[in-house]
């Protein structure tokens, strides 16, 4: 339907499969308007008045969305507060809890007041849950909080203990796209904040992230590269850390096996960790590894050479290679 935001929900897989959602504020309406309008008028340059129909039915909608924001979050997260020994049958009518609060704090000043009115109080028995689908609901809404929100970072690591029960959820969870939204939500809190960072570093935030790539799942090797070097452009010294912990040899084993959609991220990592650090690698390179990391480097070369949705993997092996040579 034209105008109507799409809600996404992961299917088996973990993928977002978008859902039509009704608007939910003043703002989703008029965008809702306007491009029911757009649609059924394309051929017509200039907006036109509204009509007494239209008129008649914005008034409608706007009075019926009319609701107490914070006293429907609220209610949910009673709900939610009571989630950790619940039955199969009553996981539904939590996931739609969820779906509630998460129509509305997209925008910042409610999130923050979910904060405020201890929404916070949920995610623990939430990630305590045995239901696989609480568990991973739980970590998207953490995610939605914490992104680009300087204030709910800082609450969460000053607090609270949300970060380390999600790197232990990392670490331990049976379910993989449990581990995946963890994983998600993590770099919602950490990536572009400090204090995230900082108290991402004070609980093996980087243990986590090895044990992460060393899983067989692709996804979350993925993520876990892309945060590993989003972390290392926030601090240029995170690399030795990296090489101290053993991520070298970890990398090359990975790249050694069938290749994967994350191939070209733990390419890109690996090109920071040693093309741009040239000057402090040490020891850490040995001749053994060296020679193992080039002939990984020609076999996956062999398979993504002239194949143009590889191109950058191709670029960041080349540029690999030609380093280690002249060594």
């Amino acid at each position: 339907m034209p105008g109507v935001p799409e809600k996404k929900h992961a299917d088996a897989s973990g993928d977002q499969i978008p859902q039509p959602r009704q608007p939910q504020n003043l703002q989703g309406l008029l965008r809702f308007a306007m491009e029911a309008q757009d649609g059924a008028t394309q051929s017509t340059p200039q907006l036109q008045p509204l009509d007494d129909e239209r008129r008649n039915f914005l008034q409608a909608a706007l009075q019926s969305m009319s609701v107490d924001v914070i006293a429907i979050m609220k209610e949910n997260i009673t709900k939610l507060q009571q989630v950790e020994d619940i039955s199969d049958d009553k996981v539904p009518e939590m996931i739609e809890a969820f779906d509630c609060i998460l129509d509305y704090i997209d925008n910042i000043d409610i999130a923050n007041d979910f904060h405020k009115i201890n929404g916070f109080s949920i995610f623990e028995p939430c990630l305590r849950c045995k239901h696989d689908e609480i568990r991973a609901r739980v970590c998207d809404l953490i995610a939605e909080l914490s992104q680009n929100n300087p204030y709910i970072q800082g609450v969460i690591c000053e607090c609270t203990n949300v970060l380390p029960k999600l790197l232990n959820t990392l670490r331990h969870d049976e379910c993989q796209i449990v581990k995946i939204k963890a994983l998600y939500a993590i770099s919602c809190i950490t990536r572009e904040s400090l204090i995230g960072y900082g108290n991402f570093q004070t609980h093996n935030g980087l243990e986590a992230l090895r044990s992460a790539l060393e899983t067989g799942n692709d996804k979350l090797r993925t993520k876990a590269a892309f945060l590993l070097s989003a972390l290392h452009n926030l601090d240029g010294n995170l690399h030795d850390s990296m090489l101290s912990m053993g991520f070298l040899p970890v990398i090359v084993d990975i790249l050694q096996g069938e290749h994967q959609s994350s191939h070209e991220h733990l390419l890109s990592l690996l090109k920071s960790l040693l093309i741009d650090n040239k000057n402090k690698i040490g020891d850490k390179l040995t001749p053994d590894l060296r020679q193992q990391l080039l002939g990984t480097l020609q076999s996956n070369l062999e398979f993504v050479r002239g194949k143009e949705e590889f191109s950058e993997e191709q670029e960041y092996c080349e540029q690999l290679q030609r380093f280690l040579m002249q060594q």
